[in-house]
């Protein structure tokens, strides 16, 4: 049973690998479909537990089974009315984009606006994946205008190793987004 429940919302425009990336942080695929693109339609809901390493009001830290809803969100415009109603209880913001799509930078800056600027969330709840689906000519993406305070972490799923990387990265996500979580699910236990 999970000690706390976070939920992470992912977002960016449309074909940029978010399901993809997705179905391998939640386990769902062990090599992913590099070949036939499926849209979402609206939301997506994954389910998971996580153990991540929690630090204690002494100073220690203890192993915590975190209960993580990922949101998979379309990058269809037709669902923008859906939008307020996913950002209710979000903690954690996963942003892709596609850094070879010519019009990524100024979609991602869209997103952010849509998403992270209302929902105020610190620099920690928000991880910017730079998604590479061409893989033969990698270029490390630079930071979009207006996202220079986050780390931009270029990802691809065409090797194992390169999977491994991704999900080390988002674990060291949810570690971040799981104590906050964990805090906000403390100080309302201790509130009763």
């Amino acid at each position: 049973m999970a000690e706390a429940k976070t939920k992470i919302i992912v977002v960016g425009p449309v074909k940029c690998g978010k399901s993809r990336l997705v179905n391998q942080i939640a386990g769902l695929e062990s090599e992913p479909n590099l070949e036939a693109y499926v849209p979402t339609a609206g939301v997506r809901i994954l389910e998971f537990d996580r153990e991540i390493a929690h630090s204690t009001k002494r100073g220690g830290s203890r192993s915590v089974n975190l209960a993580v809803e990922l949101w998979d969100c379309s990058g269809d415009q037709q669902y923008e009315a859906c939008w307020p109603a996913i950002l209710s209880g979000v903690v954690g913001v996963l942003l892709v984009f596609n850094p070879e799509n010519p019009s990524g930078e100024r979609d991602v800056v869209k997103w952010y606006s849509a998403f992270i600027a209302k929902l105020k969330l610190s620099d920690a709840q928000v991880l910017v994946l730079a998604h590479h689906m061409d893989t033969e000519s990698f270029n490390p993406a630079t930071s979009p205008k207006g996202l220079s305070k986050f780390k931009i972490v270029d990802t691809t799923l065409d090797t194992e190793g390169a999977m491994q990387e991704v999900k080390g990265v988002v674990n060291d996500f949810l570690t971040r987004v799981g104590a906050v979580a964990l805090a906000k699910h403390e100080s309302e236990f201790d509130a009763l």
